[in-house]
């Protein structure tokens, strides 16, 4: 895996809509081009150590495996590319 990337602009939708009462729940649905949570070096992207409380273990983490804290290399908890992706 490469280092992490973000796009340039962020991209931005912004939905509104009403919701009555009486009409019931609002399900939003939507897809991701070129993602794949199957792909193994994805899958494998966590430590199993490290969700099971060793903290400090980061297994396979890697890029997302430590992070920088005032010039302090600390390890990511939850590490790894799958607690890494945040859509919502």
């Amino acid at each position: 895996m490469g280092s992490p990337t973000a796009c340039s602009p962020p991209v931005v939708n912004d939905l509104q809509y009403q919701k009555f009462l009486d009409q019931g729940d609002i399900f939003f649905y939507y897809g991701l081009d070129n993602f794949y949570q199957n792909h193994r070096r994805y899958v494998k992207s966590r430590s199993d150590a490290q969700l099971a409380g060793d903290y400090k273990s980061v297994g396979d983490c890697a890029p997302y495996a430590y992070g920088d804290d005032n010039g302090v290399k600390k390890p990511i908890v939850p590490c790894g590319a799958v607690a890494n992706s945040m859509f919502n």
